[in-house]
């Protein structure tokens, strides 16, 4: 009574890139690295590093984006749906490439996509 079904409310949502913090680590679940490596993904100006090492992967919003230390030595930045395709297959590093930007090297985002 007076809720509107959510299919229906479905496109009101906007997305918040924030949320890629607890969907990257699962889609990427069983990744690992050693030595571990660091990725900045930027998605409509939000940074989260991900990180991953011999247990995994692990994502983070740095609290000072400002602070040198803060920031990974690569970033990829592109639209949330590159980044969601290139962490479940749908896309390979070089096709995000394709339509992204990257600042750092291209084998930390082979190592961390398994491409």
């Amino acid at each position: 009574m007076g809720r509107t079904p959510a299919r229906e409310r479905a496109g009101e949502d906007a997305f918040q890139p924030r949320w890629l913090t607890l969907a990257l680590p699962a889609l990427l679940r069983g990744a690992t690295a050693t030595p571990p490596v660091e990725l900045g993904i930027e998605v409509d100006g939000f940074l989260i590093v991900l990180r991953v090492d011999e247990d995994g992967p692990h994502a983070s919003v740095p609290a000072d984006t400002a602070a040198t230390d803060a920031v990974p030595a690569t970033v990829l930045v592109a639209a949330p749906d590159v980044i969601v395709a290139l962490a479940t297959g749908a896309l390979t590093v070089e096709q995000a490439l394709a339509v992204g930007h990257l600042e750092g090297e291209r084998d930390v985002l082979r190592t961390v996509f398994g491409d």
